[in-house]
């Protein structure tokens, strides 16, 4: 029996997905990061202010995984939280300068590592392969 394409391209996209965190993990262990501190403190330095239930949202995790990892990279010192004003029972998050120094480094990595997969690729299927991958995110986070 012949595989169906929807199982076929899920596990490659299952392996790449592995290929990738794994060619990363050498540099974020030289940050003291796991992957997934690494998505957490781009996404804050990407949404000044944002809180920990943002963070929960965004990743699709319980609020209380997304506090624990808010409070590690706040031990870290890559990240601080401040009382919002809006809001005295939320906190908001803010990247350190450490930390915003340490997003910029990895946004270079990752810029290295795009145009390693990338190469070759038209722009065109570039836009493309990025709206076929939001799409399968949507249809995921529904």
């Amino acid at each position: 029996m012949k595989d169906s394409a929807e199982f076929v391209i899920t596990r490659r996209i299952l392996r790449l997905s592995n290929l990738l965190i794994n060619s990363t993990h050498e540099e974020l262990v030289a940050f003291d990061l796991t992957y997934i501190q690494a998505e957490a403190l781009l996404f804050f330095h990407k949404n000044i202010g944002a809180k920990a239930l943002d963070l929960k949202e965004y990743f699709n995790i319980s609020h209380q995984a997304a506090r624990s990892i808010v409070e590690r990279l706040c031990k870290k010192n890559y990240l601080y939280t401040q009382v919002s004003q809006k809001d005295a029972r939320a906190k908001q998050v803010f990247c350190t300068e450490e930390g915003d120094c340490i997003c910029r480094t990895l946004k270079d990595f990752g810029n290295n590592d795009g145009q390693n997969l990338l190469k070759d690729v038209s722009e065109e299927d570039k836009a493309r392969l990025l709206t076929l991958l939001q799409q399968m995110i949507h249809n995921i986070n529904v």
